[in-house]
């Protein structure tokens, strides 16, 4: 039983630690993204 909870409080830190790396993954996308967007429009007006 105490096994049983231990393995459940993982799993939703686990949940937790997921979504978080999720956003900052995303954010890190972003940033990405817009450089590139920029990059591209800059060589497109040339």
């Amino acid at each position: 039983m105490h096994r049983k909870k231990n393995f459940v409080q993982l799993v939703k830190d686990n949940r937790e630690q997921i979504l978080k790396n999720k956003e900052e993954i995303e954010r890190i996308y972003k940033k990405i993204d817009e450089k590139v967007f920029r990059k591209e429009s800059k060589s497109n007006k040339i």
